[in-house]
Formats: structure tokens, C-alpha cells, sequence
């Protein structure tokens, strides 16, 4: 157990700043490009939408769940594949269970 969270906290001391520092850059340059909407009303189902802190949102939960999960399946390349996957999944569940709740 010890093994396993000394292995999460290295691994999250990595790969989360740098997710969110890339959905950061992303984000800025879309912007820059001109490919959101800032000028249409906050939609979950329309990423073009969506401000900063939302992308950042769902790139820290992205980015947790894969590096809870990663060390638990990480014997290839596949199970790597696999722990990404449960993050995406993970993190469609949260946004589709936010969304329940706020009646929409």
C-alpha cells in the first residue's frame, strides 16, 4: 500500500500540473485563433463554450482518476490504455452527474 501511494503522489506530482498547463496553452490558443465562443452563453455540451476554469476542471479530474488507476493496471502499454480510459469514463460520469443535479 505504501508502494502503491508513494507511486500515485510521484506520479501526480507530474502529470497533473502538466495536464492542466496544457489545457491551459489549449485554451489560450483557441482563443487566440478564434475558435471559441465567448460571445454565446455557457453550454456543457459545446466545448467552444466553455471558460477557462471549466477545461481546467476537467482536466484535474482526467488527470487524478489516470494517475490513481495507472499503477494499479500499469503492466503494458495496453493497461496504460486502460487507465486512461477509466479516467475519460470517470470524468464523463462526473460531468454527466453535475449535470443531473443542476436540473438540465
Amino acid at each position: 500500500m505504501l508502494d502503491y501511494l508513494a507511486d500515485v503522489a510521484s506520479r501526480g506530482a507530474v502529470i497533473i500540473p502538466s495536464v492542466l498547463v496544457v489545457a491551459a496553452l489549449t485554451w489560450f490558443a483557441a482563443r487566440a485563433l478564434g475558435m471559441l465562443r465567448p460571445d454565446k452563453p455557457f453550454d456543457r455540451a459545446d466545448m467552444r463554450t466553455w471558460p477557462l476554469t471549466a477545461g481546467l476542471l476537467d482536466g484535474a479530474i482526467f488527470s487524478t482518476v489516470f494517475v490513481a488507476a495507472f499503477p494499479l493496471v500499469s503492466d503494458s502499454a495496453e493497461r496504460a490504455g486502460l487507465a486512461a480510459a477509466i479516467g475519460a469514463f470517470t470524468m464523463i460520469s462526473v460531468a454527466l452527474l453535475m449535470q443531473r443535479r443542476n436540473g438540465d
